[in-house]
C-alpha cells in the first residue's frame, strides 16, 4: 500500500451566529479547509484543517514528500515532513500542516484496518468525559451565566469560562456569579487566554481559590515558561497549558519549567496524533492527565486511546453550515466513540462550495492583552 496523493479541500469561511471573544481573540468568522490522502487501492483518509492562510499555503508541498510512502510506516512518514521543515518551521504554520496530514494519515490506517482510530492508538477506554467551553470574555455576565446553564441542562459537568477583562474585578464577579448559579457540583474552570503577567495571576489565582476553580487555564504568555512556574508554585489550583506549544520538544519544556497539571496538546497543532501519543506518555512519565484543546472528535480519540487521558473540550459554536460532520454522541457529560473505522468523519463537499473563502481572513483578529 502506498500513498499516492494528498490534497487540499476546500477552504470555507464560516459565520458564527454571536461574536466570540477572549483575552486576545476575536472571533466573527472562522476559516476551515481540510486534508485528504489518497492510497492506491482507492482509500481515502480526510482529516480537517485549520484554515489560515500561511497553513493551507504549505499543506500540499509537505504532502508531496510522504507520496510512494506505505501510510502504516507513520512515524517514518512524520519524520520526513518533520524534517523537511525543519529549517523553516520548528513550531507554527508547519507543524499545524503535519498535523492535519498525519490526522488524514491516521483515517487512512484505520480505514484500512477497519478499525476505529481509537482503538489503533490503544483504545484505553470507549467514553470520555466532556465539559462545555465559552468563548464570551465580553459578554454580558447575564449572557456567560445563560450559557453555562444551557451545558449543564444538557448533562455537562464540568464548564469553562473566560477571564482576562481590563477590570480584574469584573472577572472575580462574573466568577463567582456563575458559581453561584450553577453550584458547587459541576467544576467550574477558567481561561486567561495568556492575558496576565505572573504578578497578576498570582494574586488572581488566590482570589479565584475561593470558588473551587478546577483549573486555571494560560495564566501567563506562552513563552514565559519560568512564569507559569511560578504560578503553579504560588496556587493550589491547578495549572493547564499548551495549547499553543507544539511537539514534544517543546512539551517537555513546558512540563519541566511550566511546572503545569494538565496538558492540553492540540491534534491540529502539536505534531498530529503520532506526535501527540509522545507528549502524552511524557505527561504520564509526570503523572500528569492530557485535556486536548479544542477539535472535540479528533480529541475525543486520543483521550480514548490513553491511560492519563481526562476530559475533551466542547464549543457551542454553531455556524449555517457544518464542513465536517462528526459521529459526535453525548451522554451525561461523556462523549462516546464509534465503532466505525478510521476517524467517522464524512465530508460535503458539494455543499462547501456555497462557503468558499474569498481574500483575506477577516473574521478572526488576534491582539496583545487589553491592558
Amino acid at each position: 500500500m502506498k500513498i499516492v496523493k494528498v490534497e487540499l479541500l476546500p477552504l470555507v469561511e464560516l459565520k458564527v451566529q454571536k461574536e466570540l471573544s477572549d483575552a486576545i481573540n476575536i472571533i466573527k468568522a472562522q476559516r476551515v479547509s481540510g486534508v485528504r490522502v489518497h492510497n492506491d487501492e482507492g482509500l481515502e483518509g480526510i482529516a480537517p484543517c485549520p484554515g489560515w492562510n500561511s497553513v493551507v499555503s504549505i499543506v500540499e508541498d509537505i504532502g508531496r514528500k510522504t507520496v510512494g510512502m506505505d501510510p502504516f510506516e507513520i512515524e517514518k512518514i512524520w519524520e520526513r515532513m518533520y524534517w523537511y521543515t525543519f529549517n523553516f518551521g520548528r513550531k507554527g504554520a508547519p507543524i499545524i500542516a503535519i498535523s492535519s496530514i498525519d490526522a488524514a494519515i491516521w483515517d487512512l490506517i484505520g480505514k484500512a484496518s477497519n478499525k476505529p482510530v481509537w482503538k489503533l492508538l490503544g483504545g484505553y477506554r470507549n467514553k470520555v468525559r466532556a465539559y462545555g467551553s465559552g468563548i464570551n470574555l465580553y459578554w454580558d455576565k447575564e449572557e456567560v451565566v445563560k450559557e453555562a446553564l444551557s451545558f449543564v441542562e444538557r448533562g455537562f459537568k464540568a464548564y469553562k469560562m473566560k477571564v482576562g477583562r481590563p477590570n480584574w474585578q469584573e472577572d472575580i464577579e462574573r466568577v463567582r456569579e456563575v458559581r453561584d448559579t450553577m453550584g458547587y457540583g459541576i467544576e467550574l474552570m477558567v481561561d486567561a487566554n495568556n492575558s496576565w503577567t505572573a504578578g497578576r495571576a498570582i494574586m488572581m489565582a488566590k482570589k479565584l481559590e475561593r470558588y473551587e476553580v478546577a483549573w486555571l487555564e494560560e495564566p501567563v504568555i506562552a513563552e514565559d515558561l519560568d512564569g507559569i512556574g511560578r504560578v503553579a508554585r504560588s496556587t493550589s489550583i491547578p495549572i493547564a497549558c499548551g495549547e499553543t506549544e507544539y511537539t514534544r520538544y517543546g512539551f517537555r519544556d513546558l512540563i519541566a519549567r511550566g511546572r503545569i497539571s494538565i496538558v492540553q496538546a492540540d491534534i491540529l497543532k502539536c505534531g498530529g496524533y503520532t506526535e501527540w501519543r509522545k507528549i502524552a506518555n511524557l505527561a504520564n512519565a509526570h503523572n500528569l492527565v492530557m485535556a486536548p484543546h479544542a477539535n472535540t472528535w479528533l480529541s475525543a480519540q486520543a483521550v480514548a486511546s490513553v491511560s492519563n487521558g481526562y476530559i475533551v473540550e466542547v464549543f457551542d459554536i454553531r455556524h449555517p453550515f457544518e464542513y465536517f460532520h462528526y459521529p459526535l454522541k453525548f451522554e451525561d457529560g461523556y462523549a462516546r466513540l464509534q465503532e466505525e473505522a478510521g476517524l467517522g468523519i464524512e465530508v460535503d463537499l458539494e455543499n462547501a462550495k456555497k462557503y468558499l473563502a474569498k481574500g483575506f481572513d477577516e473574521g478572526w483578529d488576534t491582539f496583545p492583552p487589553r491592558p
